[in-house]
């Protein structure tokens, strides 16, 4: 998903990169040189906790018997 949105801002000369945006929205800041570093930071962490909270709830899933895994349903579950 990543991928196809960096892509998606190369061809359409938009800002959807998703830890940049999500930098923005965490920070609650305008997109500056002087907080880049600041806003990559506060992306980065922000979309690796939603994946690891992610991963924590398929796994429960998985556990109580909800979907099996195999690949079709890991498919569909993404």
């Amino acid at each position: 998903m990543t991928v196809i949105m960096y892509l998606y801002a190369k061809v359409f000369r938009t800002n959807t990169k998703v830890v940049h945006v999500l930098g923005i929205m965490t920070t609650g800041g305008m997109d500056s040189p002087i907080n880049n570093k600041k806003i990559f930071f506060a992306g980065g962490t922000s979309h690796t906790a939603a994946g690891v909270l992610f991963s924590f709830a398929y796994f429960l899933l998985w556990n109580w018997g909800l979907f099996r895994i195999n690949f079709v349903e890991s498919f569909f579950l993404r």
